[in-house]
């Protein structure tokens, strides 16, 4: 369907097995459970065109409990990849724990959003019998948080915010949906812990806990007054077997800190594998950057990424750097391929 529609995307939650429970007699708490538990992205989020949104624990009053840390942790039943053949999943975090959800109450009318003044936690929500609202976690909280990401992302562009930071109906333009998934995961944030109750797992980018990281959209789209970076974005652009585009950047950062960060994030949405298949990724594109004599890979690697067709290159600049960014058709099996891409 993507493929064949290229103005749509589809999110879909991640799932909740993180962590489960492998006794044959059951658990009775969280310290009988098992954690960080791989390979458990289930159809369809793990289709290689969609968005599979894990989720992180929330903020401030939100959380249930005290011992719950914030948004730069994962929550601990997030499910984790990889897929079975080999693709990174979740693509992006979301915070999942403790979301407030409608909370409709059965053969009761008249339940509403409570007073403003009144106190947004499980308990309060819970015990009180004309709210209509809930205390919700999962997978399933995260992705409708994630889509309402994107649809600011197509709003941006749509509104002629690109590439000036300001809104100008001049500069309207209508995104792909591989557009919007690349400006999603180009300014995900890495995260580095999950919280496993009162337990805590290292994570890093792309390790299949997280991969492209935490949701970030004022890393991901040009803002004047909000941040301080400039942005190239190519949509929709045809490339043909053995072809490579390049786009040429100076760094200058004089009005910022000595050394930034250059992200480029490249996608491109394909035709469908046959199912079971454990090659699903059809057409091999690739993503590098070239500073001097140093190429940078994408996703964390130290080589082209033949899985994934989503791929991200993140590396650190100095002022007066000149930077090249190369997509590479290198294996592909259709006619041509088109993508999307990104620079920061």
């Amino acid at each position: 369907y993507l493929f064949k529609n290229k103005d749509f995307m589809i999110f879909v939650a991640a799932g909740n097995d993180g962590a489960n429970c492998s006794k044959p007699e059951g658990c009775k708490t969280y310290k009988d459970l098992s954690y960080d538990i791989r390979n458990t992205v289930f159809s369809p989020a793990v289709a290689k065109n969609v968005i599979s949104v894990g989720a992180s624990n929330n903020e401030k009053n939100s959380k249930p409990v005290w011992y719950l840390k914030g948004s730069d942790h994962i929550a601990y039943f997030s499910a984790r990849g990889p897929t079975a053949d080999g693709r990174s999943k979740p693509d992006i975090i979301a915070p999942g724990y403790s979301i407030i959800s409608s909370g409709a109450r059965p053969n009761m009318k008249g339940e509403c959003d409570p007073e403003s003044s009144q106190t947004f936690t499980s308990e309060a929500l819970d015990s009180n019998p004309t709210v209509g609202l809930s205390m919700k976690y999962g997978t399933s909280m995260s992705a409708p948080i994630a889509t309402g990401a994107a649809a600011l992302i197509r709003q941006y562009f749509e509104e002629g915010w690109y590439p000036l930071g300001f809104k100008s109906i001049n500069n309207a333009r209508k995104p792909s949906g591989s557009l919007v998934k690349a400006v999603l995961l180009n300014g995900g944030r890495e995260m580095y812990r999950v919280q496993n109750f009162l337990k805590y797992t290292s994570t890093e980018a792309y390790d299949q806990n997280q991969n492209f990281g935490m949701i970030s959209l004022v890393d991901s789209l040009s803002i004047r007054g909000k941040n301080e970076f400039s942005t190239k974005i190519v949509d929709r652009r045809q490339i043909y077997n053995g072809v490579t585009h390049t786009y040429a950047f100076h760094i200058d950062n004089t009005s910022c800190d000595n050394r930034i960060e250059l992200s480029a994030t490249l996608i491109w949405v394909e035709p469908g594998a046959t199912p079971g298949c454990m090659a699903c990724t059809l057409n091999d594109l690739d993503l590098q950057i070239n500073i001097g004599r140093h190429t940078y890979y994408p996703n964390g690697l130290q080589h082209k990424d033949s899985i994934n067709n989503a791929e991200r290159v993140r590396v650190g600049t100095r002022n007066g750097n000149d930077a090249v960014v190369s997509i590479i058709g290198h294996n592909i099996a259709s006619q041509s391929q088109q993508y999307s891409l990104i620079v920061t």
